[in-house]
């Protein structure tokens, strides 16, 4: 089957990225000629946009360029349709099956997203291919929110459909009265994770894209006590030691998993710093906190996430069972596959 992808894989974040790529790299897999859709509607695609003019600071331009130069780079990994800002001029008839997911492509509120409707199947057209929602999320948005019309229309499209927490589930029962199977994030579909495994390097590597001062003073005296070096990634911190702005999306992982501890504040994030079984802590906030619970649940490691800074130091001292970890996803991941299976097969 010609199957394509419509996801958010643009714009400089590892995780996104990292999404779109393991989902392609699956279902390839699987056997099947697959490509993603190179849409972004115009409005999100001018938010994302790279903006020299923005910055006030010349070391943060320079830091955003690098991030963007390495980014505009692993683009060219994927393999990507023609872009376009039109719903219109995407060729649906090309595909056998759209896969819709699985970034928060179902967030109908957040304004900076565009509202899309072609997330939720609605391609402006008729369309006699599958339409399979593969692990969407509602993001920001509670589930009791107010659900309009053309987003519950959307949803009675699906040929298949399939949340990846708990509060999208919760949004798509209030919509169509129907309860989605929760999946894995594509990041787990395939958890090993076969870098070299040597010695820790005396890293602490932070991943997150908002650190509360007291976070902040707990990370540095943690690192001071232990005698290490904090590296930002991804996200520049003016009192790390190292910021990197130079990893690529698939290069990114491999310093996590060297690193002595991670601190994890984005969702993504949090997953990779349990598959490449890291010793981490996540930092709640409200952009992660509806779509980081079903992982860590899921994982039997809730307590990982830092409510209380003053307990940085006991919660990384305290060691993850990751024996036990994985033993506990792998049915989870088992069941997340066979649903591509029984949709796409």
């Amino acid at each position: 089957m010609k199957i394509g992808i419509l996801t958010f894989h643009l714009g400089p974040n590892h995780g996104g990225y990292l999404q779109a790529y393991c989902l392609y790299e699956y279902i390839r897999s699987m056997g099947h000629d697959v490509e993603i859709i190179n849409y972004k509607n115009a409005h999100h695609h001018d938010r994302e946009t790279f903006r020299p003019w923005i910055y006030r600071r010349p070391f943060k331009l320079y830091h955003a360029w690098v991030k963007e130069r390495v980014f505009q780079k692993a683009y060219q990994e994927l393999p990507l349709s023609e872009f376009t800002t039109d719903v219109n001029e995407v060729n649906w008839e090309r595909y056998d099956a759209v896969v819709i997911g699985s970034d928060v492509v179902w967030d109908f509120s957040e304004n900076r997203l565009g509202s899309d409707r072609v997330y939720f199947g609605d391609f402006g057209r008729e369309y006699a291919g599958k339409r399979i929602a593969y692990a969407p999320s509602s993001g920001t948005t509670p589930y009791d929110t107010d659900i309009p019309d053309w987003v519950a229309s959307g949803l009675t499209t699906m040929d298949g459909i399939s949340a990846r927490d708990d509060n999208t589930a919760q949004m798509v029962q209030r919509a169509i009265g129907k309860s989605p199977q929760l999946v894995v994030d594509p990041t787990w579909l395939d958890m090993a994770y076969q870098e070299d495994r040597g010695p820790k390097e005396r890293n602490l590597v932070i991943y997150a894209f908002e650190v509360t001062e007291q976070e902040k003073l707990a990370i540095i005296a943690y690192a001071r006590k232990y005698h290490l070096k904090i590296v930002a990634l991804g996200y520049y911190l003016s009192w790390a030691d190292r910021n990197d702005m130079k990893l690529g999306p698939l290069e990114w992982p491999k310093l996590m998993q060297r690193a002595a501890v991670v601190i994890a504040g984005t969702f993504h994030g949090t997953l990779y710093a349990i598959k490449t079984q890291s010793q981490f802590v996540t930092l709640p906030n409200e952009r992660i906190k509806y779509r980081v619970k079903k992982p860590l649940e899921a994982a039997g490691i809730e307590s990982r996430v830092l409510m209380d800074p003053n307990c940085l130091g006991s919660l990384l001292e305290t060691q993850i069972d990751y024996a036990e970890v994985m033993a506990r996803l792998q049915p989870y991941v088992d069941s997340s596959r066979d649903y591509l299976h029984t949709h796409l097969d």
